[in-house]
């Protein structure tokens, strides 16, 4: 049935757009990426590890092999598409959180929030201080932008 469906939203995608669609276009290319990392977390789903891993390593085998060249104007859409799936991450994994458990643990979750941070923050501080010559002030405030968005630069390594 979901077979089915998939054949027919390319058809439809096929008469619209005609050239992008068409086998070796860069919809289908994006498309079949779809199917293929949502039928490897499936798979990887009987294995009992979370579906988003077999999703990970289905797209970082089809990058590799050279399936997947996404050029012209369809850059724009997978960075749109990389910061929704981000989003969605992220809003599954806040969606699993326990509340009762987090009120119980809010001791632990406080330093697993702050510690890193700030432990951030003061070595940028440090660094930039004695190897760059930046006044503290600045090293902390180096920091703190840095801290703030190394999480960022993690999730979205270059390709």
């Amino acid at each position: 049935m979901v077979g089915i469906a998939v054949l027919m939203a390319w058809g439809i995608l096929f008469c619209l757009m005609e050239e992008p669609a068409a086998p070796g276009g860069q919809l289908f290319t994006l498309g079949v990426l779809f199917v293929v990392a949502q039928v490897a977390g499936w798979l990887v789903h009987f294995l009992h590890l979370p579906p988003l891993l077999g999703m990970l390593v289905a797209g970082i085998a089809l990058r590799n092999i050279g399936f997947i060249n996404i050029s012209g104007g369809y850059i724009v859409v997978t960075a749109v598409l990389r910061q929704a799936a981000l989003v969605i991450i992220l809003i599954r994994a806040g969606l699993e959180l326990d509340p009762a458990a987090l009120r119980k643990l809010k001791g632990m979750v406080f330093r697993l929030a702050v510690v890193p941070s700030v432990v951030e923050i003061a070595s940028i501080a440090v660094l930039t201080h004695y190897l760059l010559d930046f006044p503290w002030i600045w090293g902390f405030l180096l920091g703190s932008v840095l801290a703030a968005v190394s999480p960022v630069c993690s999730v979205w390594l270059p390709e």
